[in-house]
């Protein structure tokens, strides 16, 4: 079962976050739907368990891949984690640029320099199975930031068994 108790969706394309809407309208777990490029999205002020961002920073330049995943740290509770899914290069020490869809898919050390210059350190990692070879390779990144110290989850702890997609926050506490 699904352990979040509510999701805030973000998606930039009013379209899609329409089809999203009319999707999710009877899912009492999706509380916002946010029309929002990642580049202006700010989660400061907000208590997030998690923030799992999926196939979207392909789109972002380092400096504002940086800047976003520094504002989606200071959304995260104590504890919290940030969880990305995206293509990346694992052959190889140069990135790929798809000029059809104008995006760039980054090597796993560029992603892991980002990470750092963010003040994220990588929880846990692993590559999708069951991907067509074809294809370049999904990594999936629990990352925490650097300042959680001890305090922060253990890597066995980040490992999460049924990601879903949004911005993601733990049920209340029953009164």
């Amino acid at each position: 079962r699904h352990q979040f108790g509510q999701v805030d969706l973000v998606e930039p394309n009013k379209r899609l976050l329409s089809t999203a809407e009319r999707d999710f309208k009877d899912d009492e777990r999706v509380k916002r739907f946010t029309a929002c490029p990642l580049q202006d999205l700010d989660l400061t002020g907000e208590s997030y368990d998690c923030v799992w961002i999926q196939w979207v920073l392909l789109y972002l330049p380092d400096d504002d891949l940086v800047a976003f995943l520094q504002r989606c740290k200071r959304g995260l509770q104590t504890g919290g984690l940030i969880c990305i899914k995206e293509n990346v290069v694992r052959d190889g020490d140069s990135w790929i640029v798809d000029k059809e869809d104008n995006s760039v898919s980054r090597t796993d050390a560029q992603y892991k320099v980002v990470f750092e210059r963010a003040g994220l350190q990588v929880a846990h990692e692993m590559q999708q199975t069951c991907w067509p070879k074809r294809l370049i390779p999904v990594m999936m990144y629990a990352l925490r930031p650097m300042d959680a110290g001890e305090a922060g989850l253990s890597e066995a702890s980040a490992t999460m068994k049924r990601p879903a997609s949004g911005l993601l926050r733990k049920p209340a506490a029953a009164s």
